[in-house]
């Protein structure tokens, strides 16, 4: 079979030149995409999962780019199997400028098929490939193309703060309208997902970059204010080592989960705090402030921040995401939603926030598994259901186990995204 096309993209075209160079962000748009190996450069192994008519294949890839022209042209080559079905493709892809800010994509490919999955005929085959090859396009251009003017114009606006809150008010707008859909609100938003972020982050932390910087800033006479303590990860890691942690925790089943596995673990040094932290009392301080995943919400982000410098008598810790869980996901909700996911602020604008406060906090960016992790497909499709912000009808839960079932792999035992990594970053200052 053979395919060509022509894509405008309103990017420039270093930017999707560099794009296109990060297999990993290639592959974040291939439907289908299950994992990915690095074998040496520009070689690499992939796994797929393809479904033409009633027939579906996980084929092991064999791939590499054998010409490279930057940024105009690359050769990209790949062989692969599946049980009883064999593909072969060659690919190239010629890019040129249009103007500054946009790019023409020219492309060919030639796809040979053998075996079982071209048993179902070339116009099944054809269609098939169409529909992948427009998800992929469309997929790229959304993640390259700069934002529509409707959109959020952070460059514009006058301080760190308005962006924070602009970003906030996109996302809350977004929110409401599809639990507004489902008739409720997110007032319970952690109470019903307490048991599967129990679930997921427990015994998780060990090799949890953030918790290995504090074992370093440690002793058995630190005290630690945990803010935001959740169902206790850092909290309950640390308290062996530690004076002291009071956790400060607004969810009462988060909460509950936190008490229940001190317990479990006979830690009595931990105190609990039942309490948002914009309303906890000023006298609770400590040596160390934690703040974990908590700021993303905050509508006023500087006075929290501001709370959190001053309860610290030694410095400050927080952990924030540069990708966010949506991101991992946004495929889905574009599904089923019809729109683009709206991301919470990022480490980014907490580092641009302390800025305008004169508060220059370091930052080191690190990389950790994705805490998106499922026993079963059945709890992932109640899991996601959730996060995505579905009804829980049969036809959608049938809907969303076939595309979890397509995009989930097994790692460990447990699935997870094909994604192997996110990226977070620990932002500190000490006083």
């Amino acid at each position: 079979m053979e395919f060509s096309g022509t894509q405008t993209i309103a990017a420039p075209i270093e930017k999707v030149w560099a794009f296109l160079m990060d297999v990993n962000n290639v592959a974040s748009c291939a439907p289908g995409f299950k994992s990915l190996e690095v074998l040496e450069e520009e070689h690499w192994k992939a796994v797929i999962a393809v479904g033409v008519g009633a027939v579906k294949a996980k084929f092991t890839m064999d791939v590499t780019r054998d010409e490279l022209q930057e940024p105009e042209h690359m050769l990209i080559k790949g062989r692969g199997k599946a049980p009883g079905s064999a593909v072969d493709m060659t690919g190239h892809m010629h890019l040129s400028t249009l103007d500054s800010d946009e790019t023409q994509m020219d492309w060919t490919a030639t796809v040979v098929v053998s075996g079982t999955i071209a048993s179902v005929g070339a116009r099944l085959l054809q269609g098939t490939a169409e529909r992948l090859t427009g998800q992929f396009f469309d997929c790229l251009k959304t993640t390259l193309q700069a934002p529509a003017p409707d959109e959020v114009n952070t460059a514009q606006m006058e301080s760190a703060v308005q962006r924070w809150n602009e970003i906030l008010d996109a996302r809350a707008q977004q929110m409401d309208a599809a639990y507004a859909r489902l008739g409720r609100t997110s007032a319970d938003f952690w109470e019903r997902r307490a048991r599967g972020f129990h679930r997921s982050t427990k015994d998780t932390v060990n090799r949890d970059p953030f918790y290995l910087r504090l074992c370093d800033k440690v002793s058995s006479r630190t005290s630690i204010l945990d803010v935001g303590a959740g169902t206790g990860r850092f909290s309950l890691a640390l308290a062996p080592q530690v004076d002291h942690i009071i956790a400060v925790e607004p969810s009462a089943a988060m909460m509950d989960f936190l008490r229940q596995d001190a317990a479990d673990k006979d830690l009595r040094n931990i105190s609990y705090v039942q309490t948002i932290w914009e309303e906890a009392p000023d006298s609770l301080q400590a040596d160390i402030v934690i703040c974990s995943h908590v700021v993303y919400p905050i509508r006023d982000i500087e006075p929290f921040l501001l709370k959190l410098h001053k309860a610290a008598h030694q410095g400050c810790y927080i952990y924030a995401r540069a990708t966010h869980i949506d991101a991992l996901t946004a495929d889905l909700w574009r599904h089923f939603h019809h729109d683009e996911r709206c991301m919470p602020p990022s480490y980014i604008h907490v580092m641009d926030v302390l800025y305008e406060m004169d508060i220059f906090a370091n930052v080191e960016i690190v990389s950790l598994p994705s805490s998106l992790r499922y026993p079963s497909l059945d709890v992932a499709v109640t899991e996601m259901t959730e996060q995505l912000i579905l009804p829980g009808d049969e036809i959608t839960r049938v809907e969303l186990r076939a595309l979890l079932e397509e995009w989930l792999v097994e790692k460990d035992g447990v699935l997870v995204p094909p994604l192997q990594e996110i990226v977070c970053a620990i932002i500190w200052w000490e006083k």
